[in-house]
């Protein structure tokens, strides 16, 4: 015959002996044993069920079975439990039928006989879940005797108890857009976390410096400076159960966009010169877009990275360029007074055409004066004596 089947055996005997020689004791308020088992659990955790026992006189030993689902759940150890402060030792514990999981078979012992008063609990059940996500395991109370100190059984209710396994929390998150610019681009982080029992707190650290930026569901974030950033959130359930989320090099922010650019050269003669204009963007992410106004009218006159122009009018002209990222963020660089542009023949930048000119291409010939656009009055690249003849043509015709 096998410990357990002694065990029982002399339980029962002794069961039938006491409640023959001794009437049971009714309390004026009956003791309830309850299982105190958390609601919700996750799937691979460790959780523990409290054997409860409410407002008990003179208890001194009790036996109890605790049934459960072992496809779901898997018990590790049973520990001591505590009424009024005083220790109510675990005298034996084992599975019935043995080694097989599923009724669990608890005996309690309170060594002397002065008897144990008030409330607490009996054991705590240690359980391991073996169970998926949507599983429910019913724990149930039975077969339970409490004994008092006088060899009475003390009457009592046996409330069972039931857990639902989750999946296991999983803090995820997405961003929207992934790249932008320092102060402009507002960021959108969206809260994709599974698993565990809500509701969830969060702690949102968007440049991974270990402080809590928000704690808002999916906030929003302007980053100050240019870089790349790494983000987490960690995520915390009705259960306390945490988990974070670590996204490396996430958000890649840029600097504005920069728009610049030079030309060459800054004087010329209308219908005759060219002129290079070069653009010197920076910030941003390229690559850029160009919108070029090379008179300041409001009209785009090229859309090239470095365009080149030739005016047509003489006058000074204000030159911008707006440049646009492919992010979408626009800069506008604008040079007013930019350009000077003068008629062929007008050598001393005077606005006409007549002697004065002519005294000016003389002194520029003879290294008195630097050259200017409109003393090459024929066009063909230098200043002579040929100028001087072509200017006296224009004075003639106008």
């Amino acid at each position: 015959m096998n410990k357990w089947k002694r065990i029982l055996i002399v339980g029962v005997i002794l069961s039938l002996a006491i409640m023959l020689l001794f009437p049971s004791i009714a309390a004026a308020d009956e003791v309830t044993v309850s299982i105190d088992a958390p609601a919700e659990v996750d799937a691979g955790t460790d959780f523990i069920a409290r054997v409860n026992i409410t407002e008990v006189t003179n208890f001194d030993a009790c036996n109890y079975d605790i049934t459960y689902d072992p496809t779901i759940l898997e018990v590790t150890d049973v520990t001591d439990g505590v009424i009024g402060g005083t220790t109510i030792p675990v005298g034996i514990w084992g599975f019935v039928p043995a080694e097989t999981q599923g009724t669990l078979r608890v005996i309690n012992n309170v060594p002397g006989l002065p008897g144990v008063s008030g409330s607490g609990y009996l054991s705590e059940i240690h359980f391991h879940v073996v169970g998926s996500a949507g599983n429910t395991s019913d724990i149930t109370l039975s077969s339970g005797v409490l004994s008092a100190n006088t060899a009475t059984e003390i009457p009592a209710t046996w409330v069972g108890d039931s857990v639902h396994v989750n999946t296991t929390l999983d803090a995820e998150f997405s961003a929207s857009p992934l790249e932008g610019v320092a102060g402009v681009t507002g960021f959108t982080f969206t809260d994709a976390t599974t698993g565990g029992t809500p509701p969830y707190t969060y702690q949102w650290d968007f440049d991974n410096d270990g402080a809590v930026d928000s704690t808002a569901a999916s906030p929003t974030h302007i980053y100050a400076n240019a870089g790349t950033y790494t983000v987490s959130l960690t995520v915390t359930d009705s259960l306390s159960t945490s988990n974070t989320e670590t996204k490396a090099g996430y958000i890649t922010v840029y600097g504005p966009v920069d728009a610049e650019f030079s030309a060459s050269p800054l004087e010329g003669v209308a219908g005759v010169t060219e002129f290079a204009f070069t653009n010197e963007t920076s910030g941003g992410k390229a690559p850029y877009t160009y919108e070029w106004d090379f008179d300041n009218n409001g009209t785009v006159n090229s859309t090239a990275a470095s365009p080149t122009y030739i005016y047509a009018n003489a006058g000074t002209y204000t030159v911008s360029l707006a440049a646009t990222d492919s992010l979408s963020t626009s800069n506008t660089e604008t040079k007013a007074e930019y350009i000077g542009i003068y008629n062929p023949g007008d050598a001393n930048k005077d606005g006409n055409v007549n002697s004065l000119d002519i005294t000016k291409v003389e002194r520029i010939i003879m290294g008195l004066d630097d050259p200017t656009p409109g003393a090459d009055a024929n066009g063909d690249g230098s200043t002579s004596a040929l100028d001087i003849t072509q200017i006296e043509l224009i004075i003639l015709s106008s």
